[in-house]
């Protein structure tokens, strides 16, 4: 898939839902494939980061480089988002608690 089709499917996925629920890393396959690139990693990962929010790695699935951080990127993504969301209700719980009303 190349990058202008990642672009328009982006376009067309953020429009659809911005639940912002699951963690979302772009993987950039076949970096043994440096030399035939039409886009700098720099542009794509200024672009990535930056503007879509999300997390950016490449990889290469012919010579195993990097294919075991992206799996961790990702687990670490999913994990870091549940604390989140479990700290956020936990302090909601935790001021339910200190605000309420005792009458005796």
């Amino acid at each position: 898939m190349s990058f202008s089709t990642v672009l328009f499917q982006w376009d067309q996925d953020s429009q659809a839902s911005s639940s912002g629920e699951a963690p979302i890393l772009v993987v950039g396959s076949k970096r043994d494939l440096q030399r035939q690139r039409f886009t700098s990693r720099r542009a794509v990962s200024l672009l990535v980061k930056k503007t879509w929010k999300c997390g950016y790695i490449e990889c290469s699935a012919k010579y195993n480089w990097h294919i075991t951080l992206l799996f961790k990127e990702l687990l670490a993504s999913a994990v870091a988002r549940r604390l989140k969301h479990n700290h956020s209700s936990i302090r909601l719980q935790g001021a339910l608690h200190r605000n309420r009303c005792s009458i005796m």
